[in-house]
């Protein structure tokens, strides 16, 4: 389990997280809603050790993580997939795969070929060099970077963002893939509010730095979402 208790982070002089606690369960999609600003993405950086809190505690599989440095956590396999600077542009894609597997110690469950099977025009494109593709390709060889770490637990934030309408489903089926195929716990911050209440078991909708409510699949639609917000 993924937990996070009473979390504050500021940045500068500003507070940006003003206790945010949430759990993941193992197995889980977790989807974290709330309009720009409410603190969605410093809360998976400071999961990954990005931000470091100024109180409240990360912790996963029982043990405290918030005052380990992001490598140690990648290596107890939490990954972030950032919503920007996600690719090596200058790099193939076999190559920024690669760089994504660094990180494993022993066997991996993702290898090259599952990512290849999961995102086919990949395989089609592995000698392309990335920052010459679509932005739904790239957002592809990011999910690609991180799942070559071997998560248990892979946090994406905004996948969908600045990807054609038309491969949104597909980047939102593969991440149901992801969970359901691979056994790995997902939590994802997306402002696609629809499309993403398809997919999670569990919602949390964040405002002002806290969370201010939790749902599960099919208890609150979009439209009340965004009365909450």
């Amino acid at each position: 389990m993924l937990q996070i208790d009473d979390l504050q982070v500021s940045i500068g002089s500003k507070s940006i997280l003003q206790g945010v606690s949430l759990q993941v369960n193992e197995g889980e999609i977790i989807a974290l809603i709330g309009h720009n600003g409410a603190g969605k993405s410093t809360t998976l950086e400071t999961v990954v050790g990005i931000r470091q809190p100024n109180a409240g505690t990360v912790s996963f599989n029982g043990e405290i993580i918030s005052n380990k440095p992001t490598t140690e956590i990648v290596s107890k396999g939490i990954c972030l997939v950032p919503q920007s600077n996600n690719v090596f542009s200058n790099l193939t894609v076999e190559e920024n795969l690669e760089l994504g597997a660094e990180v494993v110690k022993g066997n991996s469950k993702f290898t090259r070929e599952a990512i290849f099977e999961l995102f086919p025009i990949l395989s089609e494109r592995k000698k392309q060099l990335v920052g010459t593709m679509s932005g739904g390709q790239r957002q592809m060889v990011a999910l690609g970077i991180g799942l070559m770490s071997n998560p248990s637990y892979l946090l994406l934030d905004e996948p969908s963002v600045g990807i054609q309408p038309n491969l949104v489903d597909k980047i939102m089926e593969q991440i149901v893939t992801i969970n359901q195929e691979f056994g790995v716990s997902i939590i994802v911050v997306e402002q696609n509010i629809n499309k993403v209440l398809e997919i999670a078991n569990r919602t949390y909708v964040m405002s002002r730095g806290a969370v201010i409510k939790e749902f599960a699949s099919g208890e609150v639609d979009s439209e009340e979402l965004w009365h909450l917000m």
